[in-house]
């Protein structure tokens, strides 16, 4: 959080510690809460409009940041594109790589990472994660045929084949889209349109 605060951001928002696993409870909800609160009004961050402003430390971090990532962009780049690395399994390596160097980091004590490898903490977080209720996919399920049954579907067909003709004539497929949804077609039936016309994308399984 004091990160967000020294980088500028203007709004920060800070996720419960459990939000990963499962609804956020009162108590890691009040957690994150006081977090920002106790920044905000006891550290005396929001004094000054600028506190690391003049920093050359930090200023150099920044640099080196903004050289790193235009070095990468140009090597994206010079390879074709996002889409090229993707098909090419280098995207895969390059972020593969850069987890099991960041983990070799923490395993070895060569990244300190406090109760993980410095003052080691057994957890003592609850198993809190979140399962759906099979009585609530049934009720939406039973939702969704009472649409299907109660809308106009030649309407709808109508709607959807007016999203496929946007599509093979490469026009913008907004209004169509817009148009289905007014006639009550569902989501997959419209991204059915699209998996028809154009396929699904297949990542690739390279390493």
């Amino acid at each position: 959080t004091l990160g967000y605060v020294l980088g500028g951001a203007s709004y920060v928002y800070i996720a419960s510690y459990d939000e990963a696993v499962g609804i956020p409870s009162e108590e890691t909800v009040r957690a994150a809460v006081r977090t920002q609160q106790i920044i905000a009004h006891e550290h005396g961050f929001l004094d000054t409009i600028d506190p690391l402003g003049g920093s050359y430390f930090v200023e150099t971090l920044t640099m080196q940041i903004e050289r790193q990532m235009r070095e990468a962009l140009e090597r994206i780049q010079a390879m074709g594109g996002a889409i090229a690395i993707m098909d090419n399994g280098w995207a895969k390596r390059f972020m593969s790589d850069g987890a099991a160097r960041r983990q070799k980091a923490v395993d070895t004590g060569g990244r300190p990472w406090v109760t993980v490898n410095v003052d080691r903490q057994k957890p003592n977080v609850p198993h809190t994660a979140f399962r759906i209720d099979p009585e609530t996919a049934e009720r939406q399920i039973a939702r969704l045929h009472a649409v299907k049954a109660a809308r106009d579907n030649s309407r709808v067909a109508a709607a959807l084949a007016e999203v496929d003709r946007a599509a093979a004539e490469d026009r913008n497929s907004m209004v169509a889209v817009l148009e289905a949804v007014r006639a009550y077609a569902t989501v997959g039936e419209i991204v059915d349109v699209w998996r028809k016309r154009f396929g699904e994308f297949q990542p690739s399984t390279q390493i």
